[in-house]
């Protein structure tokens, strides 16, 4: 996976100047909260141009690696907190023929910056936040969310502090995860794993992307028994409706995928006992490619669509290609102390930094993002081993 663990530091810079633009959506622009030890040293956040240098170097250096960076730039950086309010990052957009491809994190020290993450989300704060909370949520027409700050989590995590407002009143403060698309208690927010001291450099960057709209759909959700397959194949194609191919599901079953989930379980034979590797993926043809009926509810799925499927081994690099292509894939587990225990879990993202290599999956049981140490894995009380791959896409 040599192409995607980056560890460097850019430690020679560029000897032009740049000012650092604001926040072009609601939040604090990095000009807002000066740092005590930077205000001291005499030099301005809103004029020093190390940071900008910084992030812009990483992007020239790693364009040939990733060719999604090529003519690009950092723009309009936001000061992001922990969970305790304190401020922790700086986060640049990744602007490209004038869009936002991604963010780039900065430590909290101007003075010694060191490159944490660069990952192909777009950081909230250059987004229309408050209409995604207000849109996800569910508020009321004379409710707004108001007053956001921006917390961040290593690695990829971004979430949004923010206050429900009425004509009247103001409500306490809420959490929204801007990566899961719902609000949070304070207390499901990570305890930040770094621990960073000022004037300190340290070599740590990390890549990662993940498909946060992938659904989240849960095995309880049917009474169908052994359905893990089948929910793991309606998060893929529940996902590739919202992106191009609409008849793969009904508009209102992405509450829950009931209605593709228990047309998967057909399709994929799942009522023999397991989905097996090979009915995974002929199911999920099946219910693309071919016009057919859910036996459970009667309900037409008139899909025509041309869809390919494929297995492989397992490694990191695949799965981190998958995603990079934004294809999300079903990964078949077995526990290592009960071979006889098998899982469907889907593949959304992947974080990578130092030695540590990371996969983010939806686990079949409503948890959200969920983090697996590929070379480790752990779910559900024991280690797992990854049998392997399965794939699914939209031909060419």
């Amino acid at each position: 996976m040599g192409k995607k663990i980056f560890l460097l530091v850019l430690s020679v810079f560029l000897t032009f100047d740049c000012s650092l633009a604001t926040s072009r959506a609601e939040g604090r622009p990095v000009t807002d909260t000066p740092d005590p030890s930077i205000e001291s040293s005499g030099q301005s956040l809103q004029h020093n141009s190390i940071l900008y240098q910084f992030a812009k170097g990483f992007l020239d250096s790693q364009a040939a690696l990733i060719p999604v960076l090529k003519d690009s730039s950092p723009v309009e950086p936001s000061v992001y907190e922990d969970k305790n309010g304190n401020p922790f990052a700086i986060v640049y957009g990744v602007e490209k023929d004038g869009l936002i491809t991604g963010s780039i994190v900065l430590n909290y020290d101007l003075n010694c910056p060191t490159l944490l993450e660069f990952n192909q989300i777009p950081p909230p704060h250059l987004t229309n936040a408050k209409e995604l909370i207000c849109k996800n949520i569910g508020l009321r027409e004379n409710q707004i969310a108001d007053e956001l700050r921006y917390i961040y989590v290593f690695p990829l995590l971004f979430y949004i502090r923010f206050q429900v407002q009425t004509a009247y009143q103001t409500k306490e403060a809420a959490y929204y995860s801007y990566n899961e698309a719902k609000c949070v208690d304070l207390s499901q927010i990570p305890n930040m794993p770094l621990s960073l001291k000022k004037g300190k450099q340290v070599t740590i960057l990390s890549y990662g992307k993940v498909l946060s709209d992938v659904p989240d759909y849960n095995t309880s959700t049917t009474n169908l028994p052994n359905n893990c397959g089948p929910v793991a194949g309606a998060n893929i194609l529940g996902y590739w409706a919202k992106h191009g191919y609409p008849t793969l599901q009904y508009p209102y079953d992405q509450w829950d995928g009931w209605d593709l989930t228990t047309c998967l379980y057909q399709d994929m034979r799942t009522y023999l006992g397991f989905t097996m590797s090979n009915y995974f993926r002929s199911g999920i043809l099946l219910h693309a490619n071919t016009a057919h009926t859910n036996p459970y509810s009667n309900n037409p799925y008139p899909c025509q669509y041309h869809f390919s499927a494929g297995v492989s081994s397992p490694s990191f690099y695949s799965f981190c290609t998958e995603i990079d292509y934004n294809r999300p894939l079903a990964v078949l587990i077995y526990w290592q102390q009960n071979a006889l225990r098998w899982h469907w879990i889907t593949g959304i993202g992947y974080s990578s930094y130092a030695s540590n290599q990371t996969i983010i999956v939806r686990s079949g049981w409503g948890w959200g993002l969920v983090y697996l140490n590929y070379n480790a894995p752990y779910l559900d009380n024991g280690y797992v081993n990854i049998y392997c791959f399965d794939y699914v896409y939209p031909a060419p």
